[in-house]
């Protein structure tokens, strides 16, 4: 068993969609390794993703399938470094003005 890091949910979360921001569709293991997340834990984050419409399934073939992030969960990469900035007592016109 590989020892990843510990890390929150939202961690987790975030670390995959800004993988795959950078790199472009990319293959569940490939994910796995990038991001540094144990595979059962990875399947778990990327039904929720998927689920929200923040990254899709792509088949390229019937056994090869490669995830990638949606304009939705581009969208969403700037909320997690707007809500840290917050809670260092930074402000944040931009998330202010949307909520």
């Amino acid at each position: 068993m590989a020892a990843f890091p510990i890390k929150s949910n939202l961690d987790l979360k975030v670390d995959v969609l800004y993988d795959l921001a950078l790199n472009g569709p990319m293959h569940f293991t490939a994910i796995m390794y990038k991001a540094k997340i144990d595979g059962l834990i990875l399947k778990k984050h990327l039904g929720f993703l998927a689920q929200n419409n923040l990254v899709e399934k792509q088949a390229v073939t019937k056994t090869e399938t490669l995830y990638a992030i949606t304009e939705r969960g581009e969208k969403s990469l700037k909320w997690p470094s707007e809500i840290k900035a917050l809670k260092m007592g930074n402000q944040c016109p931009q998330l202010l003005q949307e909520v």
